[in-house]
C-alpha cells in the first residue's frame, strides 16, 4: 500500500488497525485538514504588517509579498491588494 509506506512511523503505529486505504485517508484528512485554519490568522497578521521600509531591496519585498500571496492561496484566500 503506497500511502502506508510513505507516512511517518508514529502515524503508522497510531493507525495500524486501518486496513482499507480509503479509511486511512479519511482519518488522516480529518486529523490534518485544519492546517489552513491554523495558518490563516498568522498569515493575515503578516500581510497587514509587511512594509517596504523593512526590506533593503524592493526585490526582497516583492518576493516576500509573492510568498505571502501564495500561502494565502494555499489556504483558499485570494489576496491581491
Amino acid at each position: 500500500m503506497f500511502l502506508r509506506r510513505h507516512i511517518h512511523l508514529i502515524l503508522k503505529k497510531q493507525y495500524l488497525k486501518k486496513e482499507d486505504p480509503k479509511d486511512l485517508w479519511d482519518v488522516l484528512k480529518q486529523r490534518f485538514n485544519n492546517v489552513h485554519d491554523v495558518q490563516l490568522p498568522e498569515l493575515t497578521a503578516r500581510w497587514e504588517t509587511i512594509r517596504l521600509l523593512d526590506f533593503t531591496k524592493v526585490e526582497d519585498y516583492n518576493q516576500a509579498m509573492l510568498d505571502l500571496q501564495a500561502e494565502h492561496s494555499f489556504c483558499g484566500v485570494d489576496k491581491s491588494e
